[in-house]
């Protein structure tokens, strides 16, 4: 079993932001992170340009937290499943603060 290091919540919302920008960078993706609250998604971190007018993409990182993106689908599957890894791993060491 891995043992999982908890996290502050400014370090918890700087990872986010690195990712975002790295994303954005590398594949022209905007990633918003947002905390889901039922059916209503409130913005925690990533990138704050307005998404493309096309319908943004939710995923789901677990059932508290999630992704807004413009065009998640456009990033090759292997990209995505090691972001989502990732961020399992970010929001697993933020929930056990």
């Amino acid at each position: 079993m891995v043992s999982v290091i908890s996290i502050s919540r400014a370090d918890f919302i700087e990872k986010l932001n690195d990712i975002a920008a790295a994303v954005e960078e590398e594949y022209g993706v905007s990633l918003r992170f947002v905390e889901i609250l039922s059916r209503r998604r409130s913005f925690i971190a990533g990138c704050e340009n307005d998404i493309s007018c096309s319908p943004p993409e939710r995923i789901e990182i677990n059932e508290r937290f999630g992704i807004v993106s413009d065009r998640w689908n456009d990033m090759p599957l292997t990209v995505q499943d090691a972001i989502l890894r990732q961020l399992a791993e970010i929001v697993t060491a933020y929930e056990q603060r």
